[in-house]
């Protein structure tokens, strides 16, 4: 990474920050994911009218699946350290009138855009969840798309709820895993966008071939859901599993110390006594700040991406740049190049 700054009316320019992240030796984690974080992408097209192949009346796929998306904004909205997103995509148009079409492949409806999951975040999920209905199309690609736009460069992963037994895009099943492809290939492992689970709503005779293929593009998980006791389950299960990894990721109080060490452009560890650099998270605002003054000292930093920024002379922060630090690092390395003084 190459990036620019100057500091006007002053003795040296910083010309360029490279970041690198050094690890310690050892088996890396088995989940690359360094949060929980997440957006749930719920099918609300037409094809979500049927009845799943529960033989009681009345469970549509529709319903099935809002009770799924409900339980697991519900479970979340107890405490758990997540940020969640909500889109429903075939919610506006009707698919029955061929000239929806147009529009309906476009219809993506962000319901929630991502926020800590607490007991507000909850019920407005909830409620947008209850307001859906199964009526037009299935712009799949288009609802990743949004998602890992809402997600932003932090990453995090998508929760897919649909039946999938159509799309409307390019009429290709390829299109939603080419999105995630272009979208992941200038991120790292850590800050990718991942399909955490694939929760289909099953249907008699259903036609399997583009959730298959979605499932086998992406690696996810795929939970098939018929009646309430099947969605509170895989609800309670994916939830649970997020959870954890918020747990085992996102906790402070239980990052081991990392090494921090700026160099200056021959190499030499840096040291001015003006100059201090930020490291903020992305998904949570937190700082770190180290004065250079003197060597720094290890640090308590959360895994995740993080934005660099250095403080000169009191004055406003200059943005360098994004390291994304794993959980396995052991040494953040920063390199100004450049004159120094």
């Amino acid at each position: 990474m190459t990036l620019h700054s100057a500091r006007t009316g002053a003795a040296w320019i910083v010309a360029g920050l490279l970041i690198a992240v050094a690890l310690l030796s050892g088996t890396a984690r088995a989940d690359p994911r360094i949060h929980g974080n997440f957006v749930m992408v719920l099918d609300s097209s037409g094809s979500m009218r049927g009845a799943t192949v529960d033989p009681a009346p009345n469970r549509t796929k529709m319903s099935v699946a809002r009770g799924f998306a409900k339980e697991m904004f519900g479970r979340l909205g107890r405490g758990a350290s997540i940020e969640a997103g909500l889109i429903i995509f075939g919610s506006n148009f009707d698919s029955d009138q061929p000239a929806n079409r147009p529009n309906g492949c476009r219809d993506v409806s962000i319901k929630l855009a991502v926020r800590p999951v607490d007991v507000t975040t909850s019920a407005i999920a909830r409620d947008a969840i209850d307001a859906a209905r199964a009526r037009g199309y299935t712009p799949l690609g288009l609802a990743v798309a949004k998602a890992i736009d809402l997600l932003g460069r932090a990453g995090g992963s998508i929760v897919v709820v649909t039946d999938m037994e159509d799309t409307c895009e390019d009429g290709t099943k390829d299109h939603a895993c080419d999105v995630l492809r272009a979208a992941n290939a200038t991120r790292m492992p850590a800050d990718r966008v991942y399909v955490d689970s694939i929760v289909v709503a099953k249907a008699p005779d259903m036609k399997t071939v583009a959730v298959d293929h979605l499932r086998d593009c992406t690696q996810a998980e795929m939970v098939e859901i018929t009646n309430e006791t099947d969605a509170a389950k895989a609800a309670t299960k994916i939830a649970g599993r997020l959870e954890d990894l918020a747990a085992a990721t996102d906790q402070s109080t239980s990052e081991p110390p990392r090494r921090l060490t700026v160099l200056g452009p021959r190499g030499e560890p840096l040291v001015a006594r003006d100059l201090t650099v930020i490291l903020r998270q992305v998904t949570t605002g937190r700082e770190v700040r180290v004065d250079l003054a003197a060597p720094p000292a290890p640090i308590h930093i959360r895994p995740g991406a993080h934005r660099v920024s250095t403080v000169s002379s009191g004055g406003p922060p200059v943005e360098q740049g994004i390291v994304t630090v794993p959980p396995e690092a052991s040494e953040i390395v920063l390199s100004f190049i450049g004159p120094t003084p």
